[in-house]
């Protein structure tokens, strides 16, 4: 009997030998750089701003690019200088984003005197549609420029309306 169980358990020995497996480990890292987003901001006290116009027939425009001005019927008030919009952008060095605006034409809502009337901004353009920044801490301009008709007939009065302007990255 002694023989039988010793024999048993030297089975048993030998069949969990068959049955172990060998083990090891190894260790994976895992890693992160955060950089700047991408971010726009609208310059304080900027604005696509038309200027003091006549209440007269005519149309006067605004370059995105360079600023410049159009009015070849004479609309503007003397000196009450137009001037396009300006955003500012920063981001990642070297990364570049898309800008756009979210239409091509914006309608200003008259207040005061003109309540209940409306004119309408169009061909409104950015000066660049993507920006590469060089420095994550220095901001890369971007200007609004369009045009705006005004009629004989419109209402004198401020007048005011708003647009957005995205970046995609």
């Amino acid at each position: 009997m002694k023989k039988i169980l010793l024999t048993s358990v030297a089975m048993m020995s030998v069949l969990a030998c068959f049955n172990a497996k060998a083990a090891d480990s190894a260790t994976g890292t895992a890693t992160v750089e955060v950089v700047k987003a991408f971010d726009i901001q609208h310059v304080n006290n900027k604005a696509l701003d038309f200027g003091k116009v006549f209440a007269k027939a005519g149309t006067i425009s605004i370059a995105a690019a360079t600023g410049a001005v159009t009015d070849p019927n004479g609309i503007e008030l003397t000196g009450f200088a137009p001037a396009r919009d300006e955003f500012e952008i920063t981001g990642p060095a070297g990364q570049t984003a898309t800008v756009s605006l979210d239409a091509a034409s914006v309608t200003l809502t008259g207040s005061g005197t003109a309540t209940g009337e409306t004119l309408t901004a169009t061909g409104l353009a950015l000066s660049e549609t993507s920006v590469t920044p060089a420095d994550p801490d220095v901001a890369v301009k971007v200007y609004v420029g369009g045009s705006l008709t005004v009629l004989a007939s419109t209402k004198p009065g401020p007048y005011t309306g708003h647009y957005g302007v995205t970046i995609s990255y």
